[in-house]
């Protein structure tokens, strides 16, 4: 009861500063987007001609809807996933700092919680709000979809599965630097860098290969060993849409591997604030 109580406190947080209508705005304008910029030309459950930001999907090869939109189901998986995690980045990089503001952390401490309790709520608390945005732009991209192609799909549900395991690696980390120093830019920024060294580094030998044989390559393949691969997730992700089967079975290590990452990010959260002198 505890973990739930901190994390709807968090709900509240983000309530009262208006982070939870801003992210469904822009879920809203992102939908919007999408909506104008698909255009889908449908012939009796054919699809002759898509194009999505103007630039053609298929050839004009007159082909069965649910096997043409394959390679949309792909793309928008990779959208959702980016969009949604730097969204989600931006969006809650003030709500850990908050809690944690001077005097506000002493009045929830002198509560009957605990400091991992706090820790962990927060977290559960701001996963929550990204459950939630998920579910309301998977719904909305669906109903996207169903309007232009009349075909219910269950792909967008891939696009949600990796982004929220994308974002909980990522925010664990974010709750880290939080809880080292308390600044919501620091936390935005550590999020983003995390976000961008993890994809870039998906393909550990090629992106090695930028570094010069020797200690700088060694260093930096020691301090991305640990990190998710991002754009391996989204890979996933795009090809399980694309399949319409769920997830590929050899996914499993890559989703155990960002799952453990999440909660070491946590466990060293908790470390440190216990730590603290408040």
């Amino acid at each position: 009861m505890t973990l739930a109580n901190v994390a709807l406190d968090v709900m509240r947080e983000a309530l009262a500063r208006r982070f939870i209508l801003a992210i469904f705005v822009a879920i809203g304008l992102g939908l919007l987007t999408v909506a104008l910029a698909l255009d889908l030309e449908v012939v009796q459950g054919t699809l002759a001609a898509s194009r999505l930001f103007g630039q053609r999907l298929q050839g004009t090869a007159i082909i069965p809807v649910d096997v043409a939109l394959r390679k949309l189901f792909g793309i928008l998986v990779y959208l959702f996933f980016y969009n949604g995690v730097v969204l989600g980045v931006v969006a809650s990089s003030q709500i850990a700092v908050s809690l944690l503001a001077p005097g506000r952390v002493e009045l929830l401490l002198s509560l009957p919680v605990r400091r991992a309790e706090l820790v962990i709520g927060t977290y559960l608390g701001v996963l929550l709000i990204a459950l939630l945005a998920t579910a309301a732009g998977v719904g909305g991209l669906s109903l996207v979809l169903f309007y232009k192609t009349h075909v219910v799909t269950a792909a967008p549900l891939a696009a949600a599965i990796a982004g929220l395991i994308g974002f909980g690696a990522v925010y664990s980390v974010m709750l880290l630097a939080t809880a080292l120093v308390r600044s919501p830019s620091l936390a935005s920024a550590t999020g983003l860098g995390v976000l961008a060294l993890g994809a870039a580094a998906s393909d550990r030998a090629t992106f090695l290969s930028l570094f010069d044989a020797g200690w700088v390559r060694r260093a930096v393949e020691i301090a991305v060993a640990p990190l998710p691969r991002f754009h391996l997730l989204a890979e996933a992700g795009a090809r399980a849409a694309e399949a319409g089967q769920g997830w590929p079975g050899d996914t499993l290590p890559l989703l155990g591997s960002t799952l453990a990452f999440a909660l070491a990010g946590v466990a060293a959260a908790v470390f440190v604030i216990g730590r603290k002198d408040y």
